[in-house]
């Protein structure tokens, strides 16, 4: 089926089952950026554990960090 039968199907579909369709999509897409969220929180945590990350106290000492690469 392609985007566009799709479309049209949606268009045939009465008011009260295009809100039920279009919350559904809400809940997917709030579950795909829960998961997207999750995966750069894992990605962080390897990053640091693996000392990939440096931290600088202040600003100064990460202009000169950045300077220097």
């Amino acid at each position: 089926m392609s985007f566009a039968e799709i479309v049209e199907e949606i268009q045939s579909l009465q008011k009260d089952e295009k809100i039920e369709l279009k919350n559904l999509i809400d809940k997917y897409l709030i579950d795909e950026n829960r998961d997207d969220i999750f995966q750069n929180f894992i990605a962080s945590r390897n990053e640091i554990s693996s000392e990939q990350l440096k931290y600088y106290k202040n600003s100064k000492d990460l202009r000169r960090a950045l300077d220097s690469d």
